[in-house]
């Protein structure tokens, strides 16, 4: 179950997925047929493992696992690191949250073209609403200290994550909010990988669900989600050109009924090309 896939611009593939509170994965090399399955939670075997993210670097074959692990009763955000090429996991799964008593869930990461690479999660601090935060690695220095990447006292939930191969990064989140939930995202889009300030893209007063974030190795890329508004919905997409600037909310499509399910994807040749698919009414 939670079953997750990752592609590199060499037609390397990984799989991840959840198992008996365990968390594995398999390889498939070069666009060839798939090996054999392993764990990647195995390095300490005794403490549940769920919600795996994967991520590879676009070219050299390294390969990235977030999930949750649950010690104590606390459940935090680990990750672990390996070459498609290795037939072991190497060092131990690194723990890249902060927060001491607060468990997290729905961790994400990607990588980009440089080695730099970013993760959120949601987590909330005992006696505040759930937060979003984020974690940063550079090759030359390791992780950072994890910050509140959604700031502010609201409930904050459903964050998904994009890494360009450029050094882009941009999530996506749903803030509760009076009329049901707004869509914020913030972005990084230079070498000190700072993110920048959290800003609401949707409609405020309508209810919106869904976001979904996509770069293309060129820099550009799009965040879509769902508005609904009494018996109507419009799936709503904005593109983002580099460095990361948003142009105005375009509807892709509206309709009567409720639409679920959104998904979006870049062509990562490159060119930026995006398409969408979502289920509701025609």
């Amino acid at each position: 179950m939670n079953m997750r896939v990752a592609a590199d611009r060499l037609g390397n593939a990984v799989v991840v997925w959840e198992r008996d509170n365990k968390v594995c994965w398999n390889v498939s090399l070069d666009g060839g047929g798939w090996g054999t399955s392993s764990e990647v939670s195995g390095d300490v075997p005794d403490a549940p493992a769920t919600l795996p993210f994967a991520a590879l670097h676009p070219s050299s074959g390294e390969a990235w696992v977030a999930f949750i692990r649950e010690i104590g009763g606390i459940r935090s955000v680990f990750v672990r690191r390996t070459t498609l090429s290795g037939s072991t996991w190497g060092q131990n799964a690194i723990r890249i949250d902060s927060e001491p008593n607060a468990n997290a869930n729905a961790p994400r990461i990607g990588v980009d073209q440089y080695g730099n690479v970013i993760a959120t999660w949601e987590q909330a601090p005992s006696g505040f609403a759930t937060r979003v935060w984020q974690n940063r690695f550079r090759p030359d220095a390791g992780w950072a200290d994890a910050g509140n990447l959604s700031l502010g006292t609201e409930q904050n939930t459903s964050a998904e994550l994009a890494v360009g191969g450029d050094g882009g990064a941009v999530a996506v989140w749903r803030m509760a909010a009076d009329g049901g939930g707004v869509i914020k995202w913030a972005g990084v889009s230079g070498a000190a990988l700072a993110w920048g300030t959290p800003q609401i893209l949707s409609t405020v007063g309508v209810s919106s669900v869904g976001a979904r974030v996509v770069l293309a190795p060129n820099g550009n890329g799009a965040i879509a989600w769902i508005e609904t508004s009494g018996v109507n919905f419009k799936v709503r997409l904005v593109s983002l050109t580099w460095p990361l600037l948003p142009l105005a909310p375009v509807d892709i499509a509206s309709a009567s009924g409720e639409a679920t399910a959104l998904a979006i994807a870049v062509n990562p040749s490159g060119d930026g090309g995006i398409q969408m698919v979502w289920t509701g009414s025609l």
